[in-house]
């Protein structure tokens, strides 16, 4: 692509990151080495230029347009004098330029600049890790500071996965069954017919990483992320991400497993007239599924902040359950969101895509589907993209009996989009699990970043409309990086001296099961393109879950606390004997935050659900696409509704339970 920054947008640009982030000098009492770090030290610039790449025309002449408009001195800032460049202003005068543009009526420019923000301060932390050239002594002194190890003290053990490789030319392939996807319903559905003895071919844009790479540091677990809205041109409510790696969300998740409600399977009988959900015959999958991924709570032991959270809980009596996770001798190397090196998490690596290999299923990385080519009411070839050793694309056709799509809610409808099939409900009904985690400072360390990650969680407030939606409370890690981007930015000084204290920081992970508010599209380039917005209802649930966490954190001790804003609005939660508590939910209810929430989305469902009629879904009870003979669907996209829960285990048990399904009707 010819896109580039002129050189004056790419000075705007770096000026603007540097506000963020800039080199200062330290007072008494501030750690030199956080007053020393500058955004100006990592390649922040470059990686949001190559987002900026990525965007469509209309939102990258937007972005562009905003810079232009900082950049040129006629259409700049009056700041007591002439008018200036943004460039040319002082840090306390692009600081005040900021903070206005931060609060702007106009939605656009205002989430550039939060964009910018965010990933200044994200990308000024964010650990590279020991096998990284960029690790340099700054960064070091940055982590020694708060006592962060960034190396990974566990021994990689030997890949087990291997690539398929195509022969030089290449161009056509067959099989009886495409797997498209590899992750939570993709890996179970292609070891599941693979027993058939049918040949499987499983494909997936991501690739097969090395175990060199897994569970190193937050840059290297970053570029194994698809983020769509990353750099946001107003579009979303939620910075939504999803796994982009061999194996999918299950090698790079917090590995919580939660079993589906009762009452959800209940509705979605109910709902949508999938009544196989309160079978015997799901339960089965459900537990083969536990006992293959080895899940159980041996290993769910409570680190630092875990511990605080169940405090909290149990001081104001609300519920607290242990949570389970599928690991097995896991020695806390306090990296499981960054992929586990050492198998001891039983991840899709470690179970299902491995089973499927031993049963004859091709791996095929690096392969994006473009499209489905139709002979009537049969998809007869996939038209796909390859990546290969050189880095090239090059254009693959792939011949099938069947095809199983589980490429996520997000790509499975771009998918179907794409290859011109038109359903009413086709990419619509996006559940999104909106998040929003709230930061608490103790006077003791807490060190978020060591061991598991989520042991501890609260359902108190879990079916707050009594039909399931509603909000639990979880622990979220505190990794530099990742702490960066969820602390309030007031000024430089002020996130610079909230930074030097993230090992007395605990996070409170509010997750709300929400109503269907968004949708999947296509750009112009064919690209999907994600539009959300947050329900009423959803929106004041998440609020009163805040309310929640600021309470839970009150009762374990924490000193201060602040809202998950892109202000800095801070809480004192300071208990004195002489002063009644604060009401917590009226000084909440009287910053009347709708718009204001800082939210994100790891979980992403139902844009081609499942049900009864195609007046209500996209997919039959067998899973199979309505109006078409050989196309199934079982990934999240197909879920009824979102799951309220961490949906690993749920997903998995979908797909292998849909497997039996597509199995008796396609090999009758």
């Amino acid at each position: 692509m010819g896109f580039a920054l002129n050189e004056r947008q790419q000075r705007t640009l770096a000026a603007l990151c540097e506000t963020f982030n800039p080199r200062l000098e330290p007072a008494a009492g501030d750690v030199p080495a956080y007053f020393e770090n500058s955004v100006s030290d990592r390649p922040v610039v470059a990686r949001i230029v190559t987002l900026v790449r990525k965007l469509d025309e209309s939102e990258r002449s937007q972005t562009l347009k905003l810079l232009d408009q900082l950049g040129v001195p006629g259409r700049g800032w009056r700041m007591g004098g002439p008018i200036r460049s943004f460039e040319s202003l002082s840090l306390d005068q692009r600081t005040g330029v900021v903070k206005k543009l931060l609060r702007s009526r106009d939605q656009k420019t205002k989430a550039i600049i939060r964009s910018i923000q965010r990933l200044s301060l994200q990308g000024s932390y964010v650990s590279n890790g020991a096998n990284e050239t960029t690790f340099d002594s700054q960064q070091e002194k940055l982590f020694k500071a708060i006592g962060y190890v960034d190396r990974n003290p566990q021994v990689p053990v030997v890949d087990h996965l291997s690539p398929a490789k195509l022969n030089p030319g290449q161009r056509q392939l067959a099989c009886d069954y495409l797997v498209v996807g590899s992750g939570a319903a993709g890996a179970v559905m292609a070891a599941e017919l693979a027993e058939t003895g049918k040949r499987v071919l499983l494909v997936d844009s991501g690739d097969i990483v090395s175990r060199l790479e897994l569970g190193q540091s937050e840059t290297l677990a970053n570029s194994r992320l698809e983020s769509y809205g990353t750099f946001d041109c107003g579009s979303n409510a939620v910075l939504v991400t999803a796994a982009k790696t061999f194996g999918g969300g299950p090698v790079v998740n917090w590995g919580t497993c939660l079993d589906p409600p009762t009452s959800l399977l209940e509705r979605w009988a109910a709902d949508f007239g999938f009544h196989d959900a309160v079978s015997p015959d799901f339960q089965h999958s459900l537990f083969t599924v536990r006992r293959r991924l080895q899940v159980s709570d041996a290993t769910s032991r409570l680190n630092r902040q875990n511990e605080l959270l169940q405090t909290g809980l149990l001081r104001l009596g609300w519920k607290v359950r242990v949570l389970e996770r599928n690991a097995v001798d896991c020695h806390s190397c306090d990296r499981c969101e960054f992929g586990c090196a050492s198998g001891a998490r039983q991840d899709t690596r470690e179970t299902y895509l491995m089973d499927a290999q031993r049963l004859g299923v091709h791996l095929l990385p690096r392969c994006r589907i473009e499209r489905l080519q139709f002979d009537g009411d049969r998809a007869i070839k996939a038209l796909a993209s390859m990546k290969n050793d050189a880095d090239s694309d090059i254009e693959l056709e792939i011949s099938f009996r069947e095809i199983v799509l589980c490429a996520g809610a997000i790509h499975t409808p771009a998918i179907l989009l794409r290859s011109g099939i038109l359903a009413p409900h086709l990419g619509k009904n996006l559940h999104c699990h909106p998040a929003a985690i709230v930061p608490a400072f103790h006077s003791l360390p807490v060190r978020g970043w060591e061991g598991a990650v989520q042991t501890i969680a609260s359902d108190e407030w879990s079916a707050m409309d009594g039909a399931g939606h509603g909000i639990w409370l979880e622990a979220a890690p505190v990794h530099p990086g990742f702490a960066a981007m969820v602390l309030p930015w007031a000024d430089a000084q002020h996130h610079k001296r909230l930074m030097q204290r993230i090992d007395r920081l605990s996070h409170t992970l509010v997750i709300c099961r929400d109503r269907p508010s968004g949708r999947v599209g296509l750009d112009a380039q064919g690209r999907p393109k994600v539009f959300y917005s947050l329900d009423s209802r959803d929106d004041l649930n998440l609020q009163d879950g805040i309310v929640a966490a600021l309470r839970v954190q009150q009762a374990a001790g924490a000193e201060n606390a602040f809202l998950p804003t892109w202000d800095a609005v801070e809480f004192d939660l300071r208990l004195s004997e002489n002063a009644p508590p604060q009401d917590l939910h009226d000084q909440v209810s009287r910053l009347r935050l709708t718009g204001r929430l800082k939210l994100f989305s790891a979980h992403q469902f139902s844009t081609c659900r499942l049900a009864s009629s195609p007046n209500l879904g996209v997919v039959d009870c067998n899973a199979r696409l309505y109006g078409k003979r050989n196309v199934f669907i079982t990934d999240a996209s197909s879920l009824p509704t979102a799951t309220g829960v961490n949906p690993m285990l749920t997903i998995t048990t979908w797909s292998h339970f849909l497997a039996q399904k597509i199995k008796a009707v396609t090999c009758a």
